[in-house]
């Protein structure tokens, strides 16, 4: 299991992403996109599991209402990662 595990991490470490970059803002991994918004842009910032995930549409919040969002959800997201998330986030942004 030990090898296997040690396997899986290498091949994760080849196939990454390649433009996850600090000059691109996609420092950190867990909120990359959000970070890589210019400042000041984003009015809602959208934290949760799979019901965030699959009803919200940054679109249509623009066109019906002019507000600019970003989903940062994703399935499955547990309580503490969506805390530790909307930390960083708040914590690295500059709104």
């Amino acid at each position: 299991m030990l090898i296997l595990t040690i396997i899986l991490i290498l091949l994760s470490m080849l196939f990454e992403p390649k433009n996850n970059s600090v000059k691109a803002g996609m420092h950190n991994r867990s909120a990359s996109g959000i970070l890589a918004e210019p400042e000041n842009t984003i009015d809602m910032i959208v934290v949760g599991n799979s019901e965030a995930y699959t009803s919200i549409i940054p679109m249509e919040l623009w066109n019906d209402y002019g507000y600019t969002s970003y989903v940062c959800a994703s399935p499955e997201q547990s309580l503490p990662l969506s805390v530790r998330l909307l930390r960083r986030i708040i914590k690295e942004t500059k709104t």
